[in-house]
């Protein structure tokens, strides 16, 4: 029950003062206050803020001056008869009640009990003005506009009329009209009260601390460098590298963003590097594969697809330049493969990169397996695939073709077998049981691909890679870690990113199947072109919003030509976050992401 007497009530002139948090709204709250007033014809009004270069989060303050007559003084007010405190955060960090007039009162949102309060001021009031807010989805959690719930409160002090209040509130504010009157309604009846039985005496300013000491608020005397404003904030903006959808999807984990991003800069040579380390078939994966990393751009929702297919089959056909040097044979066990389809060369590669002495057994007369038998056709000639194998040929890997060597008579000096659950089956009694290594002749067998199992081309190249690093671990006698298990894996999707930043550039639909189709009609200005429509999502690309939009300069190149925020200035307004095209950054309170 509110029991004090309306501080209007024969007062010639009654000052408020304000501290608040840009962003939260207490100038525009002050100013519909005001309206409010006037609106009776028995007040005259005058509602002003007071702040230099802060901008959301930083401190602020605001005025109030409610008069029966006419008001004549224009400067700040220093001695207010009422404090209102719109976050109490502050109270640690400003010296909110300096000033406050003899028998003053005071107004804070909190969803503490005025007692608390009860030695700042004559009579105290409290109301839960954020919890009220965030209720009616007023602002965000991380920064609830409280400024309608606080003209609720303030009315109640005042003696205002709740119903025009309501009627000016839905007048003036941008959005969500409704909620913000009902939020000041709520806050009207909220209001909690304490009325000290010993009024205080009258509060004086805080004088500054020495200039040695960084202060808890800032000041405008030299030198402004101890000024660390950082420590105002609630949340902070940090940059992150996420997952893009097209590296995601990829059943090899190929770096597609990133192999996509040296291409635009026609870095062709390296981006075959980059691809080759998970895939060894470039050339034909941009014709044959099912395109997961094409299906699940995130740029479909834009203008079209990055043509990511046919920039790997022109980076496949065109970026591998340097003479291949095969690596030293450091083991001296020796690896069997049958077969030489994807699967088998894959493995048989990476074992051979690893520095073991691998012979890859083939019947038939040319190498390629279900990749000749399976996807060539005429669109598809034999010399595309040829191409591939050459280059993994090169490695150091020796292929045996019309080859009618037996399992069951490999010499002992192989230390593994490599090859398909159908080939053990065809060619030997061996019972293999799932989970355990089987052996024959002594000799450990890998199973590369199971019975029946029907796969995509690119999955085939994946079960190579970890056949060979289960090879590998088993003859060097370590365990084979598998990948951690993430239970959320943070991709980046659509509509997480900001589309309106990037020009629209329609998709270069241009795709060739043949080899020498290829070589003779795609340029690597078109490829390059192609690949720059990449959104680079999830990653910093260096496009300077961040820099160009901070209101306090505290983004920076670092010393890599990295872009970073200073956080000993950052005030935590999130603009930086808010304006990133590629959500290559987080924004969230601070101790959640120091975790």
């Amino acid at each position: 029950m509110i029991q004090s007497i309306n501080p209007l009530v024969g007062a010639e002139l009654f000052e408020v003062m304000g501290h608040a948090r840009g962003g939260q709204g207490m100038v525009t709250a002050f100013e519909i206050l005001s309206k409010i007033f006037s609106h009776t014809g028995e007040y005259e009004v005058q509602a002003f803020p007071s702040f230099g270069v802060e901008r959301t989060g930083a401190p602020i303050q605001g005025f109030l001056r409610i008069s029966k007559t006419e008001i004549l003084n224009r400067s700040n007010i220093y001695n207010p008869h009422l404090i209102v405190v719109f976050d109490e955060s502050l109270l640690g960090q400003v010296p909110v009640f300096a000033g406050l007039h003899e028998g003053g009162t005071i107004l804070l949102n909190t969803s503490n009990k005025p007692e608390m309060y009860q030695d700042k001021a004559a009579v105290v009031y409290t109301v839960p003005a954020t919890r009220i807010s965030i209720e009616k989805q007023l602002g965000s959690k991380s920064l609830p506009i409280v400024n309608s719930a606080m003209i609720g409160a303030l009315l109640r002090i005042l003696g205002g009329d709740i119903e025009v209040g309501k009627m000016i509130i839905k007048e003036e504010v941008p959005s969500k009209p409704d909620a913000n009157a009902e939020a000041a309604e709520i806050a009207y009846n909220s209001l909690s009260e304490f009325v000290n039985p010993n009024p205080i005496v009258k509060q004086l300013a805080t004088a500054p601390g020495p200039k040695s000491i960084i202060p808890q608020a800032p000041f405008w005397n030299d030198p402004m460098s101890l000024n660390k404003t950082g420590s105002w904030r609630m949340s902070i903006p940090i940059y992150v590298t996420r997952n893009a959808p097209c590296s995601h999807h990829c059943p090899a984990g190929t770096q597609v963003r990133e192999f996509i991003q040296l291409a635009a800069e026609e870095r062709f040579e390296e981006a075959y590097e980059l691809i080759f380390k998970t895939n060894p078939f470039p050339s034909l994966c941009g014709r044959v594969c099912a395109g997961y990393c094409e299906q699940n751009c995130n740029r479909a929702d834009y203008d079209g697809t990055v043509n990511i297919r046919t920039i790997e089959s022109y980076i496949g056909d065109h970026g591998s330049k340097k003479e291949i040097v095969p690596n030293q044979l450091i083991f001296d066990e020796k690896i069997a493969v049958f077969g030489s389809g994807p699967d088998g060369l894959t493995t048989a590669l990476r074992l051979r990169q690893a520095g073991y002495f691998v012979n890859v057994f083939e019947p038939a007369s040319k190498a390629g397996g279900i990749l000749r038998n399976g996807y060539l056709d005429d669109d598809l000639p034999d010399e595309l695939l040829n191409h591939e194998i050459e280059k993994i040929v090169q490695e150091g890997l020796e292929i045996s073709l019309n080859s009618n060597m037996q399992v069951t008579d490999l010499p002992a000096d192989f230390g593994a077998i490599v090859c398909s659950e159908n080939f053990l089956l065809e060619n030997t009694s061996l019972i293999r049981k799932k989970g355990e290594i089987s052996f024959l002749n002594g000799i450990p067998v890998f199973v590369s691909s199971e019975m029946n199992k029907v796969i995509s081309f690119i999955e085939t190249v994946e079960i190579g890679n970890k056949t060979a690093k289960a090879v590998n671990a088993f003859l060097r006698n370590e365990k084979l870690v598998a990948p951690a298990v993430i239970e959320e894996i943070d991709v980046v999707k659509s509509e997480e990113m900001r589309f309106h930043y990037y020009e629209s550039a329609p998709q270069n639909k241009k795709r060739s199947y043949t080899f020498s189709e290829v070589m003779d009609s795609l340029n690597g200005t078109e490829i390059a072109a192609e690949a720059a429509r990449c959104l680079h999502c999830g990653t910093c690309f260096n496009c300077g919003n961040c820099y160009n939009y901070c209101p306090d300069a505290v983004v920076h190149f670092d010393k890599k030509n990295r872009l970073r925020v200073d956080y000993e200035y950052c005030k935590g307004c999130g603009i930086c976050y808010h304006e990133c095209p590629s959500a290559a950054m987080k924004f969230d309170i601070i101790k959640k992401i120091k975790q």
